[in-house]
């Protein structure tokens, strides 16, 4: 028993710190990457300076003299600008994973799009209401005010088809603690949508009724 509680508290240390050690090495990655590109932003000054300066005191130099302040401000330029470009494609190589998550959170919403109904019949909906809203000639808050009464019924509806998929992979069968869980799921989305319509109805109602009296 306590060679057991030892193995495990040998356990969480070491996971704990191979988190601190992955937290260290972001940091190491991030403060290498901001002095790769401080250097190469001096080096760019230093070039520029420099060039400036022959440039000002050509008529004090030979032609010599002249020519190697020239040179080494370009090689010094150059240097600056690989390792910028370096810089860059490493940093654009660590946004590239990054990006990953984005393309899984639009597959979560294609396939909730292709596989639930409900889902695609608050797209529609939110369609048509874009539509009403572009003819209609909404305001600036009151698009603000639909696009956000949009996406807060379209998240509701996402979340309770992944809580009800969930579900269902635990529990295939029927279980009454799963129906309590599913129908809390479905009241959230009753209740974003109710508030939504509502919402409709405060901005939409009166614009129609002024077109249909303007007829």
């Amino acid at each position: 028993m306590v060679q057991r509680i030892c193995i495990c508290q040998l356990y969480s240390f070491l996971v704990e710190m191979g988190g601190r050690k992955n937290i260290l090495n972001i940091y190491t990655v991030k403060i290498k990457t901001t002095r790769y590109v401080v250097v190469s932003i001096l080096l760019m000054l230093i070039s520029v300076t420099g060039y400036v300066c022959a440039s000002r005191l050509r008529n004090n130099l030979n032609e010599t003299a002249w020519m190697m302040v020239n040179t080494a401000a370009l090689i010094l330029l150059l240097v600056s600008i690989a390792l910028l470009i370096v810089t860059a494609i490493a940093v654009s190589s660590r946004i590239r994973k990054r990006l990953f998550a984005f393309k899984y959170a639009w597959r979560g919403i294609t396939t909730c799009l292709k596989n639930e109904i409900h889902f695609r019949i608050h797209c529609c909906a939110a369609l048509l209401v874009g539509l009403m809203g572009y003819f209609l000639k909404l305001s600036p808050l009151e698009w603000a005010a639909v696009i956000i009464c949009i996406a807060f019924v379209l998240t509701a509806e996402l979340l309770n088809s992944a809580l009800e998929r969930l579900c269902n992979m635990i529990e295939p069968s029927q279980h009454p603690i799963i129906k309590m869980i599913k129908d809390m799921a479905a009241g959230a989305v009753l209740i974003a949508a109710s508030g939504s319509v509502v919402v409709a109805l405060f901005i939409f109602l009166p614009k129609i009724i002024s077109f249909i009296h303007s007829l």
